[in-house]
């Protein structure tokens, strides 16, 4: 489902204006990426949780050369859905 969907279906659930529901949208990614930046985890019950996951430098190479290189360290967000929306699906 695309964005565009996925607000129409929100708006059309919850009886609230498209234009405040993406503004809500707006609203909870800018705080969600404060909150990781911050290194806080976010929960959300019905959907699951987000964090900041450490990748440690490691061997690779140039798939064009094949020659050998090292892979910088880098941060990445992990989603680990809940039970209750694990369970939905399945």
């Amino acid at each position: 489902m695309q964005y565009g969907e996925l607000v129409t279906k929100v708006a059309e659930v919850t009886g609230v204006e498209e234009k405040a529901i993406r503004a809500v949208f707006t609203a909870t990614g800018a705080v969600a990426d404060l909150a990781l930046k911050g290194g806080d985890d976010i929960h959300i019950p019905p959907l699951g949780k987000f964090k900041i996951m450490t990748r440690q430098a490691r061997p690779g190479h140039n798939p064009r050369t094949g020659e050998k290189i090292t892979i910088a360290a880098s941060q990445t967000i992990k989603f680990s859905a809940s039970k209750q929306f694990r369970e939905g699906v399945n």
